[in-house]
């Protein structure tokens, strides 16, 4: 048990550190402390799918920023990447019942950038399981549902011959 700084990638591995190292009387604030993120979470996932989706979608790309060995050295890269991911869904037209994007039959995004969210999904999903299990679960589970039908004014209207 070292005197050194500690560094810890996320809340639970610094909770889990504390409950393996400190003992009982930090560990005790260490759970306080995991029960609060915990609060924080369940307080995202009970808000509207989108705004969830947002936050998957902003964690995800953080993760392949910080961590994956092909990712972009810029990082205005992937702030343009996530702004235009948080704009995409902020105007998804189906609002609050909206697919998951490779299930959804409207493709918003642009191709390129289509692509390279799939690269990053691909790779950021595994490790989102242990960084953001409520995020990923729900993910999944939005991922497994059909998708609705596509809006009225959206339909392709057939043009009829006289």
């Amino acid at each position: 048990m070292g005197s050194g700084l500690r560094l810890f990638c996320c809340p639970a591995q610094q909770t889990a550190w504390h409950l393996a190292h400190l003992g009982s009387a930090s560990g005790l604030h260490s759970v306080k402390y995991a029960f609060n993120i915990q609060l924080k979470e369940d307080a995202i996932m009970s808000g509207k799918r989108i705004e969830r989706e947002k936050q998957t979608i902003k964690r995800m790309i953080a993760l392949y920023a910080r961590r994956c060995p092909q990712a972009v050295a810029a990082p205005e890269h992937y702030q343009a990447l996530n702004a235009y991911a948080q704009k995409r869904l902020e105007h998804c037209i189906f609002g609050e019942q909206k697919p998951a994007c490779r299930r959804c039959p409207v493709h918003c995004y642009q191709p390129a950038k289509r692509e390279e969210m799939k690269n990053i999904m691909r790779w950021a999903g595994p490790e989102m399981l242990w960084r953001h299990p409520l995020l990923t679960l729900h993910h999944l589970i939005d991922d497994r549902r059909a998708p609705p039908p596509l809006p009225e004014k959206y339909q392709q209207r057939k043009k009829q011959k006289p």
